[in-house]
């Protein structure tokens, strides 16, 4: 077998058992049933886009390398990040929240999703507290039409892309900390700092991009079988 085929094999396992231990953990948690569910879907969400981007992306690619268990987990958990937002945003099974509300369901979410592996190598606070600033900027371009050009996607992955680097090992000086948001525009963007040169390439924010949208649609499916499974399924 090529060696590319075996690596792609390889990373599908690590991701699966990836997402069985992330699974094991939130059923041995006293949640209800549907809260349970709910994370359930949202990791294998994570799964899927971590495993894809590890796939396509070059640059996450080269400092994956084989691969491991612990690497596995922690990418998971950063690219189960979007799912939260997006399924409280633009899922239409979800119920609709006052802003200030769904905020907080947002924040406690990615808290937990960061929180559920004792050894994440970030500080849950920081990087949930920098996520939500992106949040943000989704709500003001939202509420602006014509706003920043749709910027709040490119600061998603430009963050999502970092916090992968940082799991990986390779620290990268990317923080949103030191962006004033909301802007509304590119170029306001861009004189604050813009994006680091190692994020610039389009490949890799393609791929990026994709990862994340191949996770959303495989939550928006895992939703729907838990929800038209037989009832005593659930219980």
């Amino acid at each position: 077998m090529p060696l590319f085929g075996s690596q792609r094999k390889r990373n599908e396992r690590l991701f699966t058992d990836a997402f069985g231990l992330l699974e094991g953990s939130i059923s041995q948690l006293d949640w209800d049933a549907p809260h349970k569910d709910l994370y359930v879907a949202w990791f294998s969400g994570g799964s899927l886009a971590a495993n894809h981007a590890v796939d396509e992306s070059s640059v996450l690619k080269s400092r994956w390398g084989k691969g491991d268990k612990r690497l596995a987990l922690h990418l998971t958990q950063v690219f189960t990040m979007p799912m939260v937002p997006r399924f409280f945003r633009w899922n239409p099974s979800s119920k609709p929240v006052e802003p200030a509300r769904r905020y907080d369901l947002i924040q406690t979410s990615l808290e937990n999703i960061l929180q559920i592996s004792p050894d994440y190598p970030l500080p849950p606070e920081e990087t949930v507290g920098q996520y939500l600033r992106v949040v943000r900027q989704f709500d003001f371009e939202d509420e602006t039409p014509g706003a920043a050009g749709n910027l709040a996607h490119s600061l998603e992955m430009d963050y999502i892309l970092s916090r992968a680097l940082v799991v990986l090992g390779y620290p990268t000086n990317y923080s949103m900390a030191s962006v004033k948001l909301p802007v509304d525009s590119l170029m306001e963007f861009m004189h604050q700092g813009g994006v680091p040169t190692e994020f610039q390439d389009p490949m890799t924010y393609t791929a990026v991009f994709d990862a994340v949208h191949l996770g959303a649609a495989v939550v928006a499916q895992t939703l729907t079988q838990i929800a038209t499974r037989p009832k005593e399924e659930s219980d």
